[in-house]
């Protein structure tokens, strides 16, 4: 269920997505995050997502064959932060 637009913001994920809830804007259908490649910024790429996501959204993380984003990613499914399932290069989160 698509709303009909599309936002598309290139830059440091950790300054950007902090920006755009502070903004208020609307809940994302669809996050598309291809951040640095740390387990720090990973797991805060994630929790930041996580509150602009719509209920039923989809985040998508790229990277998933480097440790940082894998073990972010996998963090967030054991402890309940998301749902979904993690390939070789991407994992495909929403929230529970």
């Amino acid at each position: 269920r698509a709303t009909g637009r599309a936002q598309g913001m290139i830059g440091d994920s950790a300054k950007a997505l902090p920006v755009l809830r502070v903004e208020g804007i609307e809940p994302f259908d669809l996050i598309h995050i291809d951040g640095a490649h740390d387990l720090a910024s990973a797991v805060t790429d994630l929790v930041n997502a996580r509150g602009l996501l719509r209920q039923d959204g989809l985040v998508i993380v790229d990277d998933m064959h480097l440790p940082g984003p894998r073990k972010a990613a996998e963090a967030m499914l054991g402890d309940g932060w998301y749902t979904g399932s993690i390939g070789e290069h991407v994992a495909e989160l929403r929230l529970p």
